[in-house]
């Protein structure tokens, strides 16, 4: 039998997918400087084409599609760390990207992975800021690792109790639909009154024309 994809699983994949295409596009409309641009469309054409490939693994593998969507989270963080070095590192606004992966992944796999994600990413930050030109104050990274972690840890947890209401609603509902099986019908009443005297009077009446239609001989022995 064929595993069909959770669409829970479906949702975030798609959702991951546009992050990084659509914000990679969205962001093309700030002007880059010349030797920025060179490096530009090759890493877009890479992170399209590692779009695909992912979205290949989950439909193949749809059982595994959360274990995979964890394991291509360092690589996603990589690809923007990646852009955010080639484009100027700290005046790059690549670095964009790093929120609404965090905001996704820590949705998807709760506060734990959420807060994970945002401390890589921070520390992506300030690597790409040391390995460029670029000044980038640490009061900037230290803002911006403040906000990640923020983020990563209130969607986390807004995923985490929004589970546990949803596990407690279905959980309600089986028993619902169990009890509904198990029904019990109880008649209430009072209890009839039997008239004894018009018993006796028809009792009294059939034995009479009983009587009367038994044979004459009979009746004389009577």
């Amino acid at each position: 039998m064929t595993r069909r994809l959770d669409p829970e699983a479906l949702a975030f994949a798609v959702l991951r997918g546009l992050t990084m295409i659509g914000g990679l596009a969205a962001l093309l409309l700030v002007p880059l400087q010349p030797e920025h641009r060179l490096h530009l469309f090759p890493l877009l054409a890479g992170v399209v084409l590692y779009k695909l490939a992912f979205f290949a693994l989950i439909v193949i593998w749809p059982g595994e599609a959360r274990r995979i969507s964890l394991a291509t989270l360092g690589v996603d963080l990589g690809v923007v760390f990646v852009l955010v070095w080639f484009t100027g590192g700290g005046e790059s606004h690549f670095y964009l990207l790093f929120y609404p992966l965090v905001a996704l992944d820590a949705y998807y796999f709760g506060p734990g992975i959420g807060t994970l994600a945002a401390a890589l990413s921070a520390g992506l930050m300030a690597v790409a800021g040391l390995l460029t030109p670029a000044t980038l104050t640490w009061a900037h990274v230290g803002a911006r690792a403040a906000l990640l972690g923020l983020l990563g840890l209130a969607l986390g947890h807004i995923s985490e109790r929004e589970r546990a209401a949803r596990a407690r609603a279905e959980t309600l509902n089986a028993d619902l639909r169990v009890g509904g099986l198990q029904e019990t019908i109880t008649v209430t009443g009072e209890t009839p009154v039997v008239d004894v005297q018009n018993s006796t009077r028809v009792q009294r009446v059939l034995s009479d024309e009983v009587l009367a239609a038994l044979p004459a001989s009979r009746r004389a022995a009577r």
